[in-house]
């Protein structure tokens, strides 16, 4: 198995079964922030097929953002 298969693919069904909603193919050109002292995103503007497209993100939502490689700080376990 490659990294894909053994990480992604898995956590992405279960977070599938706990009710997130996955947005797929898009390019995140923005992240919107509150202003305030900490750091609360209000939206994700993003290009889907060509066209700018918006992203809401409620106050009761969990938005998180990463750089870098697809399994950055993944571990494989027993």
């Amino acid at each position: 198995f490659n990294q894909y298969e053994s990480i992604i693919q898995p956590l992405q069904r279960h977070l599938e079964g706990e009710g997130v909603d996955f947005q797929l193919n898009c390019l995140v050109k923005d992240v919107d922030l509150l202003d305030g002292a900490n750091i609360t995103v209000r939206g994700l503007d993003v290009e889907r097929s060509g066209k700018p497209d918006r992203i809401p993100v409620r106050p009761q939502d969990l938005c998180v953002i990463t750089t870098g490689a697809m399994c950055d700080n993944a571990v494989l376990g027993t």
